[in-house]
């Protein structure tokens, strides 16, 4: 989904970089006109161990909707938008990278508390596979999203360790954990079920097919495990789409839409 840190590119001169950050703020001044999240860079749902190149901006936009279930059966969808920049030079580390993201959320009011504060940040440091001490070792990155939201109703606040391995080539696998706000991420007796374990494995197929399964583990309405696929349109565009089993019993499985764009 865009280019990461470790991958080649050519340098980006500091006027170039300057014309994507311009182009950054106005989709997002254009994407906060609109109706309505992006997150971290990542796998399904879970937050990958890679992070956007230095200058590299990504669009996307998602949602999540029950499958012929109306609302007074639990039926329930979530539109979010979301801008993501890369902020370390390429010229500075082939071995690591930061991002920054802003998303725009509409719950669709089923969280009528939150619609004043839609908006949600996402920041990540990551160092790239095989950076540190020998040429087998993993991905790791440090990071967090959905900071902000509306307090005890949206503000998930989740920090996260994530780190990835590439194997046989084509596939890659990714364990992780996370922590959030207790208050927003609880089960269906409404008891805190803000933390655990991430875990995520990908198969590239070839250069326009990939698949991946990821879950967060626990029973709020972020823990949920993920099953799908993803296509390259044309370079820099591409789109998943997944099925979403969650671990809250009370929330009923969506499937789920990804488009992303780099810029």
């Amino acid at each position: 989904m865009g280019k990461t840190c470790g991958t080649e590119v050519s340098g980006l001169l500091p006027g170039e970089a300057g014309s994507r950050f311009l182009v950054l703020i106005a989709a997002l001044f254009m994407t906060c006109a609109g109706t309505a999240a992006a997150a971290p860079s990542r796998v399904l749902a879970v937050p990958s161990a890679d992070a956007l190149e230095y200058g590299a901006a990504r669009f996307d936009m998602e949602t999540y909707n029950t499958f012929m279930v109306s609302g007074a059966n639990g039926g329930w969808s979530l539109i979010n938008y979301g801008v993501t920049y890369g902020l370390i030079p390429y010229t500075v580390s082939k071995s690591y990278g930061i991002e920054i993201g802003i998303d725009y959320r509409d719950l669709n009011g089923s969280v009528p508390a939150a619609a004043d504060s839609p908006l949600f940040l996402n920041a990540k440091f990551a160092l790239a596979e095989g950076s540190l001490f020998f040429d087998s070792f993993p991905a790791i990155a440090v990071g967090f999203y959905d900071f902000g939201g509306k307090g005890d109703a949206t503000a998930a606040n989740i920090m996260y360790l994530a780190a990835s391995k590439s194997f046989f080539g084509s596939w890659k696998a990714g364990f992780g954990f996370y922590s959030g706000n207790g208050s927003v991420l609880v089960d269906e007796t409404k008891t805190a079920s803000n933390s655990g374990p991430m875990v995520s494995i990908e198969y590239q197929l070839n250069k326009k097919w990939w698949f991946a399964a990821d879950g967060l583990i626990g029973k709020s309405r972020y823990a949920s495990m993920n099953l799908g696929a993803g296509y390259l349109l044309q370079p820099g565009v591409k789109m998943a789409l997944a099925v979403d089993l969650y671990g809250n019993p009370n929330i009923k499985q969506t499937l789920s839409f990804q488009l992303s764009i780099d810029y």
